[in-house]
């Protein structure tokens, strides 16, 4: 048939799938979008995300690193103004390391005896 002698009823179908395929088309090209628009946003909010840790981070660090200096300064503050008191807090920590040692060393001859 040639498109002068076709029926109504042959167009309308015609005019239907071609609906069809507009409609698929258009729908396959909102998805590449779609998906396009959502990669980019993820990319972007990865870094930015990633920023905004290594930012906090580094104050984070800033921050024990100070803290550090400061509990530093105070022992050697501390121990410099009680000479006596941290040389008997020294002395009691070597004795306690030295139990500690003994009795491993006690339990381990225990083993394999």
């Amino acid at each position: 048939m040639s498109r002068g002698t076709r029926n109504p009823k042959q167009i309308r179908k015609e005019m239907a799938r071609t609906r069809e395929d507009i409609d698929q088309t258009v729908d396959r090209i909102q998805e590449k979008v779609h998906s396009e628009n959502l990669k980019n946003l993820a990319k972007v909010g990865m870094k930015k995300a990633r920023q905004v840790t290594e930012h906090k981070a580094g104050d984070q660090l800033e921050k024990v690193s100070r803290g550090i200096d400061s509990a530093g300064n105070s022992i050697s503050r501390f121990a410099r103004q009680n000479p006596l008191l941290t040389a008997a807090i020294g002395l009691g920590i070597g004795l306690l390391l030295r139990a500690k040692t003994d009795h491993h060393t006690n339990t381990t001859e225990r083993k394999f005896s």
